[in-house]
């Protein structure tokens, strides 16, 4: 009954933990390079995954359908929605940018409802809310980094586009899933995002800043988990999500990383717990409990 709300918790704690050890590579070798190689490794996991369970390259029941729009929102969601967060990252920092995240649910509700005319609940609305209040009050209590960074037009503009992206591209995704699993979504998805990421990044990379790698293999090393626990097991766990509940429950529920993360940041990196950080996360726990059971 509760299987795509579950699958969504599970999500938002996976990629809490392949974000901690993205967090640790990306200094070293940037965020673009290190998008290029976690693509092709969700990749490379993906279809030995479907090579060793369904004894084929592509999934042999995909249909036209399947592939047209689970493509498009693997080039909406895993590569144009990513490059508008990282932009937005350089202009507006971690903190904003994730703030403007909140604003995925709604999209993903409000493009289910007018791709998939199916409307939530308002006891789902309201868990969304409460979600959406304690990922704000978390967010809101974090502290910038020490560069100030410019709250631009532009950076603003990406931040809200990369979010839009992330809702609208889990809606399509749900459109077209049709009849198969979370692992053949999932590939189909994965498949279009590295081809296309891959194809800027080999075109443009003299064009990239360049970044000097100060920690040697290792740094490979976090890319590789990285990239099992986020695009590979967190985007699998996402699509049996939308499989089983409305987009916009989902994507509420994804959201709950900078919740879930917080584990992660006291215990790896060091950050204290604060009032606020408690309290959000209370926030967004009751209205997990909500959500499910008013949905």
């Amino acid at each position: 009954m509760y299987t795509g709300e579950i699958s969504a918790l599970l999500a938002s704690v996976i990629w809490a933990t392949g974000a901690t050890f993205f967090t640790l590579a990306v200094t070293n070798i940037g965020p673009y390079r290190l998008n290029f190689i976690r693509l092709n490794l969700a990749f490379i996991f993906l279809l030995v995954l479907l090579l060793s369970t369904k004894g084929s390259v592509f999934p042999v029941n995909a249909t036209f359908d399947n592939i047209l729009w689970l493509s498009t929102s693997g080039i909406l969601g895993l590569v144009l929605g990513d490059l508008c967060y990282f932009g937005a990252l350089k202009y507006l920092g971690v903190r904003i940018t994730m703030l403007f995240f909140t604003l995925a649910p709604p999209a993903a509700a409000l493009s289910e409802w007018i791709i998939l005319k199916d409307i939530i609940s308002r006891g789902a609305f309201l868990g969304m809310v409460i979600v959406i209040a304690g990922i704000v009050i978390v967010i809101t209590g974090k502290n910038e980094n020490s560069d100030k960074k410019s709250y631009s037009f532009k950076g603003i503009s990406l931040a809200i586009l990369a979010s839009l992206l992330q809702g609208i591209g889990l809606t399509i995704s749900k459109f077209g899933i049709g009849g198969l699993d979370a692992v053949e979504s999932t590939y189909l998805r994965m498949m279009s995002a590295s081809f296309s990421f891959s194809l800027f990044y080999l075109i443009f990379r003299k064009n990239l800043p360049e970044y000097i790698n100060k920690k040697g293999r290792i740094v490979y090393l976090y890319s590789f988990f990285g990239a099992f626990f986020g695009p590979f097991l967190g985007v699998i766990l996402s699509m049996n999500a939308i499989r089983y509940t409305h987009s916009g429950i989902a994507q509420t529920l994804l959201s709950l990383t900078p919740v879930t993360i917080i584990p992660f940041s006291i215990f790896v990196f060091g950050d204290r717990i604060t009032l606020r950080s408690v309290l959000g996360t209370i926030t967004a726990l009751t209205g997990v409990t909500v959500l499910i059971w008013l949905k």
